[in-house]
C-alpha cells in the first residue's frame, strides 16, 4: 500500500489554491488544511483503499469522508473544472469511452434514490463506461458517465455541448461515433469531424488518415488514467462520486502537464 508521502509540490498547490480559494463551498479557511485535504483525496484516488486504512496525518478518516461525498454529491468539483483549463490545446479534441468494472462494494446503494444509470452489464462485465473528451495533450476537457452497455456515440452531442469555454474547430473520434445525425450536427456547428466510416457503410465518408493518427494518445492517455486505482474500478455506489474522483485525476493531469511544460 502507498505511503504517506505528500503528492502534492509546491508548484503544483500554488497554482492550484487561487481556484481553491474562490470555492467558499470548498475552501475550509486555512491553506495548510485546505491542502491537506485535496492530497487526502488523491491519495485514497490512488491507492483505491478503504477511506478507514488511510494514513493518520490526514486526520479522522470520518470526518473527510463527510467532507468528499458532499463535495461530490453537490458537483463542486465538475463545475469548478474550467478553473484548472486554463490553456487547452484544442487544435485536435478527440472523443473516446474505456469500461471501468465495479467491485462488489458499489452495489447497494438505498433503494428510494432508485437505479443508478452508470451501472450495467455488457460484454466487459459489470460496471461503468466513462466517456470522455480530451484536448491534443490528452487533458480532459469533459467528461460523463453511463453503464457499461450505453453505445459510445450516445453521449457524443452532451460531451460536446459540455465545453464551451472556446469553440472547437475539428473533432477526432473512431467509427464507433460514425453517426450521420452526430456528422450532421458537427457541420451546423462548423466542426470538422474526423471520424473513419464504419464497416459495411455504403456511403464513405472522407478522414484524414494523418489528422487521425493524433487519436492514438487519447487511448494511451486511458491507460494513465487508470493508473489511479479508484478510478480503474468503481468502489462508490453513487454516481457522483465516481464522476468525482474521475475530475480529480483529470485536475492532477492538467496540473501535472502544466507544471512541467511552464
Amino acid at each position: 500500500m502507498p505511503t504517506a508521502t505528500r503528492p502534492l509540490t509546491n508548484a503544483q498547490w500554488t497554482r492550484l489554491q487561487p481556484y481553491w480559494r474562490a470555492c467558499p463551498d470548498i475552501y475550509v479557511g486555512h491553506a495548510v488544511r485546505s491542502r491537506l485535504l485535496v492530497e487526502a483525496g488523491v491519495w485514497i484516488a490512488r491507492a483505491g483503499a478503504p477511506w478507514c486504512q488511510w494514513p493518520a496525518r490526514y486526520g479522522k478518516w470520518k470526518s473527510v469522508y463527510r467532507r468528499y461525498a458532499a463535495w461530490y454529491d453537490r458537483g463542486l468539483w465538475a463545475r469548478r473544472r474550467p478553473s484548472a483549463q486554463d490553456d487547452p490545446d484544442l487544435s485536435a479534441v478527440r472523443l473516446d469511452s474505456t469500461m471501468v468494472r465495479a467491485h462488489v462494494s458499489a452495489v447497494g446503494a438505498p433503494s428510494n434514490q432508485g437505479p443508478d444509470p452508470a451501472r450495467g452489464r455488457s460484454r466487459g462485465g459489470f460496471g461503468t463506461k466513462v466517456h470522455r473528451m480530451s484536448d491534443r495533450r490528452s487533458r480532459p476537457l469533459a467528461l460523463r458517465l453511463t453503464g457499461g452497455q450505453r453505445h459510445d456515440s450516445t453521449q457524443a452531442r452532451a460531451l460536446v455541448e459540455a465545453w464551451t469555454a472556446a469553440p472547437l474547430s475539428r473533432l477526432i473520434a473512431d467509427r464507433a461515433y460514425d453517426v450521420d445525425a452526430f456528422r450532421d450536427w458537427l457541420t451546423q456547428r462548423g466542426i470538422q469531424a474526423v471520424i473513419p466510416s464504419r464497416a459495411g457503410r455504403l456511403d464513405l465518408q472522407p478522414c484524414d488518415p494523418e489528422a487521425y493518427s493524433a487519436r492514438n494518445a487519447g487511448e494511451r492517455s486511458c491507460g494513465w488514467l487508470k493508473g489511479w486505482r479508484r478510478v480503474a474500478t468503481r468502489y462508490d455506489k453513487h454516481a457522483p462520486r465516481c464522476l468525482g474522483f474521475l475530475y480529480l485525476a483529470g485536475t492532477w493531469n492538467w496540473l501535472k502537464l502544466n507544471i512541467h511544460t511552464a
